[in-house]
Formats: structure tokens, sequence, C-alpha cells
């Protein structure tokens, strides 16, 4: 068929009703409310898509559109998956009315450098997806993402989702050029969600609890990190996280799974002052840390705590154990670690009272 141009006055069509439409290049249904699946999928000439009034964008209806460079959807409301997927020249998106985005509906834009929605509540799995050339997205409402929806979108460096209360695994993977980042109300950072996020540098989750596996893996910008908040920290967190240097984390209690602070060369100062236990089978919490000098622990041992996981510290190329000074809360605290001390060390850490000096100023807290 040769067809081109296409205006209707029709509310509804259904599912494949032009696809592979070769020559088609532009249509305006300007009564139309619903869009069925494979709409024009892989009407490869389209340039220009003007539907006024549709509510829903069934799945697959621009797929594989790669001539698309402009589309007016003013009151859309729901994208199905893979809606626009593929659609290479697509430079910019605005979606006022948009609630919902379902899986790898812009996927594989790889002009794509803005998009902004205001009432955006819920982005589904692989969204965004390899958008290379993403600079902005603004979606101040949004409550919820589903996993890796903004992976490898490595020219990512703004992001305004303040107010999101989840966020999926690997959400953020490969952003290289994302700097911060303000989370207001998310209480867990999920599995990878900023794994190889090599430039950021500020970290403001004041909210967060939780810091699931691999959260932020190979980070390599990040020299301080700070949260009162957070309890636990699973696997290999930081591992990685080369320029880091100290971590105040004093309401931790549990470090699940091994490896959260393994690589972090310049790691000197951490503090985790009321951690009640340690997996006794996880020795790699602070392998390679080969810096660290001062660590802050709670005015009781913890109940389980791994016998070598100070070994693994050693000075590169030189096979000497650290010297690492214990700071506890009081002076009387080390009394509690001395009767359990070995040649004067508990776990490999020093038991005898430091220097004041050496302590103070390394948590907030008013007893250092």
């Amino acid at each position: 068929i040769n067809l081109k141009e296409i205006s209707f006055p029709i509310k509804n069509i259904s599912g494949f009703a032009f696809e592979n439409c070769p020559y088609l290049t532009k249509f305006n249904f300007e009564e139309l409310e619903y869009l069925g699946e494979n709409f024009s999928r892989d009407s490869n000439k389209i340039t220009e898509i003007q539907l006024q009034k549709v509510k829903i964008i069934g799945s697959y209806s621009f797929y594989n559109c790669i001539s698309l460079s402009n589309i007016i959807i003013p009151q859309v409301k729901y994208i199905e998956e893979y809606a626009f997927y593929n659609c290479q020249l697509l430079q910019s998106i605005e979606i006022e009315e948009i609630n919902q985005i379902s899986d790898y509906s812009f996927s594989e834009y790889h002009n794509l450098l803005t998009i902004q929605s205001n009432n955006l509540n819920l982005l589904g799995s692989f969204t965004f997806y390899n958008c290379q050339r993403l600079q902005t997205i603004n979606f101040p409402n949004i409550q919820e993402t589903s996993q890796s929806v903004f992976e490898n979108c490595e020219n990512l460096n703004e992001v305004h989702i303040e107010n999101i209360s989840r966020i999926g695994s690997y959400s953020f993977k490969n952003c290289y050029k994302l700097i911060n980042i303000v989370l207001l109300k998310i209480q867990e950072i999920s599995e990878g969600c900023f794994y190889n996020c090599i430039s950021l540098s500020q970290i403001y989750i004041p909210k967060v609890n939780n810091l699931f596996s691999y959260s932020f893996y190979n980070c390599l910008s990040i020299q301080t990190f700070s949260n009162s908040n957070i309890h636990q920290i699973h696997e290999s967190s930081f591992e990685s996280c080369h320029n880091l240097k100290e971590v105040s984390i004093p309401n931790l209690t549990d470090f699940i799974g091994d490896s959260q602070f393994s690589n972090c060369y310049k790691l000197e100062r951490i503090v985790i002052n009321n951690l009640e236990k340690v997996e006794e089978t996880k020795s790699q919490i602070f392998s390679n840390c080969s810096s660290l000098k001062i660590i802050g622990l709670p005015s009781k041992p913890p109940k389980t705590f791994n016998e070598t996981i100070f070994q693994n510290t050693k000075r590169p190329y030189k096979n000497q154990y650290l010297d690492i000074t214990m700071c506890l809360p009081e002076d009387t605290d080390y009394k509690a670690y001395q009767s359990s001390c070995i040649n004067n060390k508990w776990k490999g850490l020093n038991c005898d009272i430091p220097d004041l000096k050496i302590c103070r100023g390394i948590t907030n807290s008013n007893k250092y």
C-alpha cells in the first residue's frame, strides 16, 4: 500500500491497523482516544504523529518507527510496553497528563535529550534503557520505578525525582555523568541502583534505612558518605569506591553478606558505633582497605564478628597488617573489649585507649 498520510474522525482503532506501512509519513486523528497494539509498527518513514485526544497507546504501537521525530500526545494517560521502542530520532518528549509508562516504551532512543511529565506516577522496567544521549529527566511527582529504567543512559546528568518512594534495581546503572542525587522520601536503595555511576559524588538520602547489594558499586567519585538512618548494609554496597575516604553510619546494626567496602583503597575512617553483628563467615567486608586507620565501634562488642576480618587490610606489596585504632564512646568501654583481646588486639584492632584527638570529630556524637 502506498499510503502516505491519514486523517480520520474516529475514536478507537484496534490492533495492527497500519502495521508495516512503508510509505506512511504522517497522520492526524483529532477524535481518536484509543490506539490498539502494533498500530503502526515498523512504519519506518513516519515522521510525525498528532493524537490530541488519545488516552491510551497500545503496546508496540510505534515500535521501530525509526524516522519518527515529533509526537504530540497532550492527553495520553497510559503508554503500554514497547510503544515507542527504537524511535531513534525523537529528541524531546512532553507528556504532561500521563500517569504510567510500561516496560521498554522508550528504550533505544539514541537521540532523546529531555523528558518531562508533572503527573507521571509509575515507570515500568527498562523504560528509557540505553537512551544514550538523554541528559535531563523531570518527574517531580513520580512515586515508583521498576528495574533498569535509566540503565545505560550514559549522558544523564540532571535528575528531578525528589519525591519518589521506590526505585527499582539497577535503575541508574552506567549513568556515567550523573553527579548528584536527591531522594527525600525513599527508604531503601535497591540492588545495583547506582552501579558504576562513576561521577556520582553528592548523595542526599535522609530517610533511607537499608542499602541493598551493589547499591553504589564502583562509584569512583564518592569521597564521603554519612547517614544516621541506615540500619542495614548488604553485600558489596560500596565495593570498589576507590576514592571513598570517610564513612559515618552511626545507627548501622547489621552487615548482611560480604565485601561491603572491599577495594575501597583510600578509606581511612568509618563510624559504625551501633553495630550489633557481623556474620561470622564473612571476612571480606574491609578487604583491600589498605588505608584504614580508625574505626568507631559501639560500647559493647558486636554479638558476632569474623575473627579475620581485618587480616585482608594489609598494606599492598608489603604484607604488613595495618595499625587500626578502635574508637569507642567512653574510655570505660574499652574494658568490654580488652577481656577478649589477644596480644593487645581485638579481632586485629588495637585494644589500648587512644589519644582523644584521634577519635574526636569522626562522628556526630559529642562523646568523642
